[in-house]
């Protein structure tokens, strides 16, 4: 295993980050599909479909799906019943171009919009939603994380090719800009913050970025990873975290601090890879699983009981590309680049 402890950030823009690739001597096994677990986290087995064009991610809202589309729009789906569900009501790309969007109390749907940055919408009425307001952004914006610090409510939005932003959502119909990064170079397609961290997936500048936010308005770089691949995708299950990195599969650290330091460490604890791998994006399962939607492989499952050895269990193989997953209520919800969405139960 290699800790990966970096310093000031300073020696990133002046001096060669270290890279850590698959080939290294004393990295664990890496689990392929001949490892075969005998437990695995649902029977394989489409439960539903529905046919949706450029499907890019989901998020939920109660009995509401909405499914972020980019330049097809957005579809709101009624999952009452997971395994019937019915399209409510599409929006066209005139009105919205999401890549990705999650939901705030009070129904409130935060939209990272291709062109018109961070839009906010009250879907309290799903089939006639409101715009609240909408805040024009560096970049494209493509992913959101809402997070809170300090009893306050903020959302980290990815903008790819100017870094990222904390915006301060504690006025829904004005929200603003407190905190941004950005290296100029930089494509940030992901990010996740947790316990005053910030984890970024940037895949031109060097990979796996991690930044101190107990302040959301001084964003501080702590450290960069750079592995094999394009990191485009994170999630965290504290102290796990999970990146995917393209055609370099996935990998799997831990997340660790020490009192003695202010700067948290990652220690590379697995690489799960394939071949060819196009993983576009990783989701852990609780308690013991991680998922990751790999291209036209569709979604790979592994038993991460052991991150030191993560096993593969089980795959879906269905329309289309995956390049996301959602979980819900029991159900996961793939959605394929125009193969539509589809629901397997866990």
């Amino acid at each position: 295993m290699h800790t990966l402890v970096f310093g000031a950030w300073v020696s990133i823009l002046v001096i060669a980050t270290a890279y850590f690739c698959g080939g290294c001597r004393d990295l664990p096994k890496t689990s392929r599909p001949s490892d075969v677990s005998p437990i695995t986290p649902f029977d394989g087995k489409e439960k539903a479909h529905i046919s949706l064009k450029g499907a890019r991610s989901i998020t939920f809202d109660g009995t509401k799906a909405f499914v972020c589309q980019n330049f097809s729009g957005l579809s709101v789906l009624d999952i009452s019943s997971p395994e019937t569900p019915k399209l409510v009501r599409h929006y066209p790309p005139e009105i919205l171009q999401p890549l990705h969007a999650e939901i705030m109390p009070e129904h409130v749907l935060v939209a990272a919009d291709r062109f018109r940055g961070l839009a906010l919408f009250d879907v309290s009425q799903p089939d006639n939603p409101t715009t609240l307001s909408v805040l024009a952004t560096p970049g494209i914006a493509t992913r959101v994380h809402l997070f809170r610090s300090q009893e306050k409510p903020y959302v980290g939005v990815a903008c790819g090719g100017a870094g990222f932003i904390v915006v301060d959502m504690s006025d829904v119909t004005s929200p603003t800009i407190v905190g941004q990064f950005s290296l100029g170079t930089d494509y940030v397609s992901d990010m996740y913050v947790t316990k005053s961290l910030a984890f970024i997936a940037n895949n031109n500048d060097g990979g796996l970025e991690l930044f101190d936010l107990s302040s959301p308005r001084t964003p501080r770089p702590l450290m960069r990873v750079s592995l094999r691949g394009y990191c485009v995708s994170l999630d965290v299950q504290y102290p796990l975290l999970a990146v995917a990195y393209r055609t370099g599969g996935a990998a799997l650290l831990k997340i660790e601090r020490d009192a003695r330091s202010s700067t948290p460490s990652l220690t590379l604890l697995s690489r799960v890879s394939t071949f060819p791998d196009y993983v576009h994006h990783v989701r852990f399962i609780p308690p013991r699983w991680l998922a990751a939607a790999n291209n036209a492989r569709g979604v790979q499952f592994y038993d991460i009981s052991d991150p030191r050895t993560p096993v593969f269990v089980n795959s879906w193989e269905g329309e289309g590309e995956a390049v996301f997953v959602g979980i819900h209520e029991g159900y996961l919800y793939v959605c394929a680049w125009d193969g539509g969405v589809s629901i397997i139960k866990l």
